[in-house]
């Protein structure tokens, strides 16, 4: 079937298909794939059924033949539909690109000379918008017979109020990443779930293992399954902290997790929901209080399941910590109309940590090529191997996870934090030594007595990211952090301490250091030495006794 601009049709998972006269005008309630051309743009729109506590839904984009990508959509390991795109073009019409070189250079058989006709730079002058890759014509010169060797993918899918937009690029199998051996090019795979996830329902899907063959489909299978253990770990997180906080709740959204791996191997994991799809009943600041763990653990659950294949993990709180703890600068940003507050590395809108004061919730993000990971990825490339190893490794793990989760008296999170040595990190990143570790630290940083002060959360956060790092808490002190000069420079010569105001957002610079000496010494470093170069620089160095 080919599909012509404007044509809308709606293909039904048996093979029947319909022309539509509106692609607004569905069969009512059907599943199927609505397919439309508007604009130059190709639209496929997957309706289905959640019929499921727990549904796997995977999207497989592969090599087919020369010019073609197959596209498979599977739901709950069963192939629904699949649809073939090529760049050949034939019948493109070269028309409107001929008149306007003809405007350009003038040529009077200008409707079938060769494109060197019109000038011998055209190979430089002709390129595809996106790729910026020179113009796909036959060997005379004489017709565009191909299009650009790669092609974006834009995946839109809306979960109650939250909206996942990510942009791929397929290449028709022309990456130098591609080998036709892994069964896919990109994977993208979601667990949809619709109430609290136990081990029971966990240990379904790995029994699956095997039903799924080597390639795209055990590769989908294995980004289906890391969404899936990231959701159980977080649940399983949840349950714990309600009975120490002393709420209830239940899962009253239905709560989506996303992984997937690039054109490039690179494997994600994306929660677009830190709050998981909680309802939480109980006193204000117990609610608070555990939005603010169960939210700053899905980062952790993250690093887990990823790390559970035995991939080396990007974390974005580990990284934007480690950067503040090797005494990059960053800034703590408070926002009069959003009520929250921001934590980054200066110049940088890489990592960031965003806080809720309205909910309590905590969004650690990573943003790479273009998106928004509320999540961890891959430290390294070309992790290919989920069509087969890696997804064997991830099941073998989950049933270690089980294990001492079932078995471990002293509560969930105990058996978390011995699981994460399974995940390939140090237990001092582990969910025992944060969740502990930050309720002990919000105590004492007086945020539980105190949930709106701004001065308080600045110092908890900052201590609970410096205990996160292995050897954190012996290496640097998190009070130095807090008694450090907020120094601030207004751009007129002057300096301030403490925040900046900015119209409605306050702005607080900082950097840390071994000891309090060290802590000065980086504060002057970065806020006064990048401006003036004098010599009372090192006098004043000298006068606070900071050594050489």
């Amino acid at each position: 079937m080919y599909i012509n601009k404007g044509d809308s049709y709606f293909v039904f998972f048996n093979g029947t298909r319909i022309k539509l006269n509106s692609p607004n005008n569905l069969p009512t309630n059907s599943p199927g794939i609505l397919i439309k051309a508007v604009n130059d743009v190709m639209t496929f729109t997957y309706y289905d059924n959640v019929k499921w506590d727990v549904n796997q839904f995977s999207v497989i984009y592969n090599k087919a033949i020369l010019d073609y990508e197959r596209i498979d959509f599977i739901s709950n390991g069963v192939n629904k539909s699949t649809i073939f795109l090529s760049n050949a073009l034939p019948g493109f019409d070269e028309y409107g690109l001929r008149q306007q070189l003809y405007r350009t250079y003038g040529i009077s058989n200008w409707l079938t000379c060769s494109y060197q006709s019109f000038t011998p730079n055209y190979y430089n002058i002709l390129r595809y918008t996106d790729t910026k890759e020179k113009l796909g014509v036959n060997s005379y010169g004489t017709r565009v017979v191909y299009g650009a060797s790669q092609e974006n993918i834009t995946t839109l899918l809306k979960i109650n109020n939250n909206t996942i937009n990510k942009k791929e690029r397929i290449s028709y199998g022309t990456s130098p990443y591609y080998s036709s051996s892994n069964g896919f090019e990109i994977v993208q795979s979601f667990a949809i779930v619709k109430n609290k996830i136990t081990n029971d329902m966990v240990k379904y899907w790995v029994k699956q293992n095997t039903s799924y063959p080597v390639g795209g489909m055990k590769a989908a299978y294995g980004t289906f399954l890391t969404a899936l253990s990231t959701i159980l770990i977080s649940d399983s997180t949840a349950t714990e902290l309600m009975s120490r906080l002393n709420v209830s709740g239940f899962r009253n959204q239905t709560t989506v997790g996303m992984a997937g791996i690039n054109n490039l191997g690179k494997v994600y994991v994306h929660i677009p929901d830190v709050n998981m799809g909680w309802k939480i009943s109980g006193g204000e600041k117990n609610i608070l209080m555990f939005n603010t763990l169960n939210s700053l653990m899905v980062s952790e659950a993250e690093r887990m399941s990823m790390g559970f294949s035995g991939i080396k993990v990007n974390s974005s709180i580990e990284l934007l910590v480690n950067a503040i703890n090797n005494n990059q600068a960053f800034t703590i940003t408070y926002d009069v109309n959003t009520n929250s507050i921001i934590i980054m590395l200066e110049n940088s809108t890489r990592l960031s940590l965003v806080i809720d004061f309205n909910t309590g919730l905590i969004k650690s993000i990573l943003q790479d090529e273009s998106f928004e990971y509320k999540g961890a990825t891959s430290a390294n490339l070309n992790n290919y191997c989920y069509h087969n190893g890696l997804t064997n490794n991830l099941d073998v793990n989950l049933e270690n996870l089980f294990r001492f989760l079932e078995d471990n008296a002293g509560g969930i999170l105990v058996g978390l934090g011995v699981a994460a040595i399974i995940a390939g990190g140090p237990v001092t990143l582990s969910v025992i030594a944060v969740v502990i570790g930050v309720g002990l630290i919000l105590d004492a940083s007086g945020v539980t007595t105190d949930w709106y002060n701004l001065r308080k959360w600045g110092d908890a956060l900052l201590s609970i990211g410096i205990s996160v790092i292995p050897g954190g808490t012996a290496v640097k002190s998190a009070k130095i952090v807090t008694k450090m000069p907020w120094i601030v420079h207004t751009g007129t010569g002057s300096w301030l301490k403490g925040p900046l105001e900015q119209g409605s957002k306050y702005i607080t610079r900082a950097v840390i250091g071994e000891d309090t000496k060290s802590v000065v010494r980086n504060a002057i470093n970065d806020n006064v030495i990048n401006y003036y170069a004098s010599t009372w620089y090192n006098n004043i160095l000298n006068t606070l006794g900071v050594p050489q």
